[in-house]
């Protein structure tokens, strides 16, 4: 999991369910999306929260957030050139 994901909107939202719902245990489980997903499917995970725009069938899926990524370069880096990388 991005850093980002986890010191930002989603630590947040961990921090306040956990007060509201106190008896409820929380795991975070690093792994790749697809191996969330499939865990999902088989009612061995309750929640996954992954990046990317896959589509994933057979599971609900709600847009929570945008977070812009950038990239560091040197200044004479050929790709410092591009206005967007892809």
């Amino acid at each position: 999991m991005f850093s980002s994901l986890a010191s930002g909107f989603l630590s947040d939202l961990l921090r306040s369910y956990d007060q509201r719902h106190a008896g409820v245990r929380i795991e975070l489980i690093d792994g790749h999306p697809s191996e969330h997903v499939a865990a999902i499917r088989q009612f061995q995970l309750d929640i996954a929260f992954v990046t990317g725009t896959h589509e994933w069938p057979e599971c609900d899926v709600a847009h929570l957030w945008y977070e812009r990524v950038f990239a560091v370069l040197p200044e004479r880096h050929k790709l410092t050139e591009k206005e967007e990388l892809e």
